[in-house]
């Protein structure tokens, strides 16, 4: 990204500012706490599903003990029905990720609440005489015990609050500004997790996989079958609120490092500006993000085969004006918090007397959180042109990843209007090699 960084700069403009993509750096802050204190319950976690997905025998059985511990029947007359939707299960277990943040809480989310069904399923399995018992077996073992089941529920509800956080900092109309504040909030919601921690539905839970486990085969090398019931162990408290805060620390270190004073320079240079009202003009007119906007940038980089690329571009704002429009922008945005709302409300006055403002109000609205929606169009890219479909024109590629990424609301008017502007035109469907058939 360096490289690409240094060629965009040195070529196109000067003045871009590279920032790390805020999903993924937190997506790295929870990878790296799960792995480095519950690595060994993320694991299994992670390998159970993988291995229920492995055979529709197994996603079938899931489904049936699912309904089971839900008091729901399955005799033979919705037997079809069941069949019908296996592929529905199937498709409700995550499937395995390292790069989509919402893998993790889904995951945790899906184990911790079908987690009886899921022991039953291994318990089940365990029982055939076929190479996958052992594995179930082994599996079924490490999930009834008090300490896996509690680090699974753990981990759902730190992750649940970074799930929301993320699903707030992604809306359209989100901005940095708006990604700080979220960002306390949601560092004070994980540091509080242990304290809201739900005792009394964790023992129901260690009730409810003790009877999903009846038999389950001793680890030991004999063949002898016993009974582990995960609800008679013994419950240290203590030591499991010691635990989950030894968890709570780790992600809190983990946001802290990642989420540093060098990659939140820009972020609460943008929260400066959100509140202006709230700061002298010296302060306003000192800033450094301002006046890296008002002095003439040069940026040089050379290549991997040693080619030199350097550009030189003015000063995109005038700091003279800036100082002479700030009284009008003050009375402007007296009472205005937030980029986008600035910027908004200033495009709708004289932009005249807050010209210079209103230009860097622009550059700070367009700052990206992330490059979520960029992959996202990558994604749709993919999906829509396919191998049948690699003659489609750039005009036509770019509607349709469009349509797709903004998802408007089409009415009976509009498809009416779309087929009748299509068949009117036969030279689009001779390009096509479409055949129209008009019923008169």
């Amino acid at each position: 990204m360096q490289v690409l960084q240094g060629h965009f700069r040195a070529r196109w403009c000067a003045f871009a500012v590279y920032l790390y993509c805020r999903s993924h750096i937190l997506n790295l802050c929870v990878k790296g706490a799960v792995e480095s204190i519950f690595i060994k319950t993320y694991r299994l976690v992670r390998a159970t599903p993988v291995f229920l997905r492995d055979g529709s025998f197994r996603t079938l059985a899931l489904k049936h003990n699912n309904d089971n511990n839900n008091n729901k029947t399955t005799n033979l007359q919705n037997k079809r029905k069941i069949e019908r939707s296996d592929k529905k299960t199937a498709q409700a277990i995550p499937s395995a990720s390292d790069t989509r943040w919402v893998y993790h809480y889904q995951l945790m989310k899906f184990s911790y609440k079908h987690l009886p069904a899921i022991v039953s399923t291994l318990s089940e399995l365990a029982e055939h005489n076929d190479d996958s018992a052992a594995t179930a077996n082994g599996y079924c073992l490490q999930l009834i015990r008090n300490i896996t089941i509690f680090e699974i529920g753990f981990m759902k509800n730190v992750l649940e609050h970074a799930y929301f956080f993320l699903k707030e900092i992604e809306r359209g109309e989100s901005t940095i500004d708006k990604f700080s504040l979220c960002l306390d909030s949601m560092k004070e919601a994980i540091a509080n997790t242990m304290n809201m921690f739900d005792f009394d539905l964790y023992k129901k839970k260690l009730q409810a996989v003790g009877r999903a486990s009846p038999n389950v085969a001793n680890p030991s090398q004999t063949t002898r079958r016993t009974t582990i019931q995960a609800n008679n162990q013994d419950i240290d408290t203590e030591k499991l609120i010691e635990h989950g805060y030894s968890f709570v620390d780790r992600i809190m270190k983990s946001i802290e490092d990642r989420f540093n004073n060098n990659s939140r320079t820009v972020v609460d240079n943008i929260v400066l500006f959100s509140n202006p009202s709230n700061y002298d003009d010296n302060t306003l007119m000192g800033n450094d993000l301002l006046t890296f906007y008002c002095e003439q940038m040069h940026f040089q980089h050379i290549s991997t085969n040693k080619d030199k690329y350097q550009r030189t571009d003015e000063p995109i704002l005038d700091r003279m004006l800036l100082k002479k429009q700030l009284p009008s922008f003050r009375s402007l945005t007296k009472k205005i918090k937030g980029i986008i709302e600035i910027t908004q409300h200033l495009a709708k006055t004289d932009l005249f007397i807050t010209s210079q403002w209103f230009t860097f109000y622009q550059i700070l609205s367009t700052y990206p959180l992330g490059v979520n929606e960029c992959e996202r169009s990558f994604s749709a890219v993919t999906r829509i042109k396919t191998k049948l479909r690699n003659r489609l024109g750039t005009d036509a590629l770019e509607t349709a990843v469009k349509y797709t990424m903004i998802k408007p609301d089409v009415t009976d008017e509009d498809i009416d209007y779309i087929v009748t502007n299509f068949y009117s035109n036969p030279g689009c469907a001779k390009s096509r090699n479409v055949r129209i058939y008009i019923d008169e």
